[in-house]
């Protein structure tokens, strides 16, 4: 399947052709904690495919004021990122060369670092660096302040799904953060994966050994740490 984000616009509006009608009728009703940012760039994944050992699978990205201020080295990587959901070797929110924000004049921790940072802890005191060692899918790709499912699917969606499905197919370590159903309702192939692990919490979506069933945390340490 073609990717449809390699061809990503350069400034705001941060949406792709094909989902612009979805995007508008969305937004046309939407309460105004649901609608789309597309003032900030979308992430309908992070990191890179052939050099995962572990794919979390998540809902949404979150909306934080402070995005609209992030530099174009920024966004610039989240483009290369973009354009090469498979060669890509890093993790854009763990690079520490972007783990803050000047937001006019003050300097604050990088929300998406933040969330990245506390949620795998644990695994970098166990690993050490990982952000070249896992990848991250969103269910849905844009961003917003409340997340509220799109009564249809956005056809970008549908490129995501299909890495999900490429995953299962090279036998990749995946656990579930958030979204269970709409991920099985989407990758029904997902449900009875083998290699499949899940949280303990849908509200605590850290990768510790307290949060992962079936001795989870275990299994994710073998895996980063394999050659």
């Amino acid at each position: 399947m073609q990717n449809p984000w390699s061809n990503f616009p350069e400034n705001s509006p941060f949406i792709l052709e094909i989902d612009k009608p979805f995007i508008e009728q969305y937004n046309a009703s939407a309460k105004p904690e649901h609608k789309l940012q597309i003032s900030v760039m979308p992430a309908p994944y992070n990191g890179g495919l052939d050099a995962a050992k572990v794919v979390f699978l998540s809902l949404n990205p979150g909306y934080d004021v402070s995005d609209n201020f992030r530099t174009e080295e920024y966004r610039k990587a989240i483009r290369e990122n973009l354009a090469d959901p498979y060669g890509y070797n890093n993790f854009v929110y763990l690079d520490k060369s972007f783990s803050s924000i000047n937001v006019n004049g003050n300097i604050i921790k990088d929300p998406g670092y933040e969330w990245w940072e506390k949620r795998t802890r644990k695994l970098v005191e166990r690993c050490g660096e990982i952000k070249g060692r896992f990848m991250a899918l969103e269910w849905f790709p844009y961003v917003s302040q409340k997340f509220k499912k799109p009564k249809e699917i956005f056809p970008s969606q549908m490129f995501t799904f299909e890495l999900v499905r490429e995953a299962i197919r090279r036998n990749k370590l995946i656990v579930i953060f958030r979204g269970q159903d709409n991920w099985f309702d989407s990758v029904p192939e997902l449900k009875n994966y083998d290699n499949l692990l899940k949280l303990n919490s849908n509200q605590n979506t850290c990768v510790s050994p307290g949060n992962l069933k079936d001795d989870g945390f275990e299994k994710i340490v073998a895996a980063m740490m394999c050659d």
